[in-house]
């Protein structure tokens, strides 16, 4: 009966990681293309289905296809949208020879910004406005954004005790 019990108890733990761990791989969060939320976007930024579809813009540290650097707004990198390469669920827009990443699954917004030298942006990039108004009037949607990169943490995060105080003790009254 023991054995039958941790069994059972290992094959729900297993399910419940599995369904935990698959939903921090296959989610992410998409915001709006033209910056914080407001009358033309009123959503918050919120965490979907990589398999779901929404725009697209990219950004990078280096200048790419009709990109722009929005130093007024703080923004140390170029945003983009409009590429002159066709890409998988991209559409011809605009202009012909154009292409647009209205509709896109993460993965394909993730070769969209590629394919221009570019990556997403990330929530914070776009809520700074750095890719806002750069074509395909994604102003006003929600976007996929890249995850922040947390920092690894340091091997020694603190300095070893000293053998003898560095600060004089204090005198009680």
């Amino acid at each position: 009966m023991k054995f039958a019990l941790s069994a059972a108890l290992l094959q729900i733990s297993s399910i419940f990681y599995s369904a935990t761990h698959a939903d921090a791989v296959d989610t992410v969060t998409v915001a709006c293309g033209g910056g914080i939320p407001n009358k033309k976007c009123p959503f918050e930024p919120t965490v979907v289905s990589k398999t779901e579809k929404y725009g697209a813009r990219c950004c990078s540290p280096s200048p790419f296809y009709l990109s722009e650097l929005k130093s007024d707004h703080g923004c140390t990198v170029y945003g983009g949208t409009v590429s002159n390469i066709p890409s998988s669920g991209a559409e011809e827009g605009g202009e012909p020879g154009l292409y647009c990443p209205w509709s896109v699954t993460y993965a394909e917004a993730e070769t969209y910004c590629a394919n221009l030298g570019a990556r997403l942006c990330t929530e914070e990039e776009l809520a700074n406005k750095c890719a806002k108004s750069t074509g395909c009037k994604l102003n006003g949607v929600l976007v996929w954004s890249k995850p922040a990169v947390t920092p690894a943490p340091t091997a020694s995060p603190t300095k070893p005790p000293t053998a003898l105080p560095t600060v004089p003790p204090t005198k009680f009254p």
